[in-house]
């Protein structure tokens, strides 16, 4: 099985949950836009429909149809146990900045990975000489295995916020982006190094 599957799933997720803050309101205030903002967009995952993931975060089923399952099937999966919490807000208003205290919890990819990649390849080797399409069979059912039996893990995040010369509040999308990364286990996946670039 290509990587791409895996890290298409996770990179729709990712681009979810690290859209910007989208403006200000001038009645609100800076920890209560915030707030507000961050809930929107984790609870648009939380909250999301599995069975039209790909559609509503257009992600493309190919990869996912090759194994014999579907993006909602593995996201619905993926996201059993996701949940954060807005723990505080911290303004400075002086400075304009902002840092968001959140956990998060979810399953993480690497983990995901390398408890699939083993027992995939623990499996694939006793049927060396059997049909392609058995093979991609078993991809697909040691993934779902590893995906439903992998338990969400708690991350503590701090996502920074800048306002700009328009009094609008914004995420720091560099430093959000690398947080949900460590809190989704995407750092060393990114690394095209770190694993190989098919398992099937």
């Amino acid at each position: 099985m290509k990587k791409s599957a895996l890290f298409i799933s996770a990179l729709a997720l990712a681009a979810a949950l690290t859209a910007s803050l989208a403006g200000c309101q001038a009645q609100k205030s800076p920890e209560q836009l915030i707030k507000e903002s961050l809930s929107a967009q984790f609870d648009e995952v939380k909250n999301a429909n599995t069975a039209a993931w790909g559609e509503e975060f257009g992600m493309d089923d190919a990869d996912f149809a090759d194994l014999g399952i579907d993006s909602g099937t593995f996201m619905a999966g993926y996201l059993d146990g996701f949940d954060y919490e807005i723990n505080e807000v911290i303004v400075d208003k002086d400075k304009g900045t902002a840092t968001a205290k959140v956990d998060v919890t979810c399953k993480k990819f690497d983990e995901i990975f390398a408890a699939w990649f083993g027992d995939y390849m623990g499996k694939a080797m006793s049927m060396l000489n059997a049909p392609e399409e058995e093979i991609t069979k078993l991809a697909g059912e040691t993934l779902m295995n590893t995906v439903n039996n992998t338990t969400a893990k708690t991350t503590s995040c701090e996502l920074s916020y800048k306002k700009d010369s328009d009094g609008k509040w914004a995420a720091d999308e560099k430093i959000f982006k690398a947080e949900i990364y460590r809190a989704m286990g995407l750092e060393s996946l990114m690394n095209d190094s770190a694993t190989p670039a098919n398992a099937a």
